[in-house]
């Protein structure tokens, strides 16, 4: 294979990745070895990436750590978003969790933050796991989201601060 070709296959491995990410720091592309950038170090990794960018494929912006995203998408609730997939990828559920789906239940629609089969090929609601990620939701909200499972029969988990775990009594907590 030439040159150009590994490449090419490793930044659509990379983008494929960073798809699914939305928004995502070096740290979380070399834990899911996308592309390869596992093997190699940061400096590796960031030259990488900035090859891509130059050739427009992604965008990065610094916040508290340089980001990145597919180029056209934006980094809208990037904070939300990194939690979210710290989580995934630190649990090794990154690969088996469906995220922002639209869920329909009895004509009702919602969209969780993400979800984990529960089963082997799940056929029915209820062999999902729901989960919400709070960094800073009104307790209003988080009350009515909380409700709607219930009333469903859902199994509903919370992903969260520390600080945040009071808001979801009676929900399975993990914090981040």
């Amino acid at each position: 294979m030439l040159k150009s070709e590994i490449r090419k296959e490793r930044e659509a491995q990379i983008l494929s990745r960073l798809n699914k990410l939305g928004v995502s720091g070096v740290w979380e592309l070399m834990a899911l070895n996308a592309g390869g950038l596992g093997s190699g170090g940061r400096r590796n990794a960031h030259r990488v990436l900035s090859e891509m960018e130059e050739k427009d494929l992604i965008n990065s912006t610094r916040k508290e750590i340089k980001i990145f995203c597919v180029a056209g998408r934006g980094f809208g609730h990037w904070e939300h978003r990194m939690m979210m997939n710290k989580f995934l990828i630190k649990k090794g559920l990154f690969d088996k969790a469906k995220i922002e789906p639209q869920v329909k239940i009895n004509g009702q629609e919602f969209r969780p933050d993400f979800m984990i089969p529960l089963v082997n090929n799940p056929k029915t609601a209820k062999e999902w796991a729901y989960f919400e990620v709070d960094r800073k939701q009104k307790k209003k909200a988080n009350l009515e989201k909380i409700q709607r499972y219930k009333e469903f029969g859902l199994r509903l988990e919370v992903v969260c601060t520390p600080e945040r775990a009071s808001m979801w009594k009676g929900c399975v907590i993990h914090e981040i």
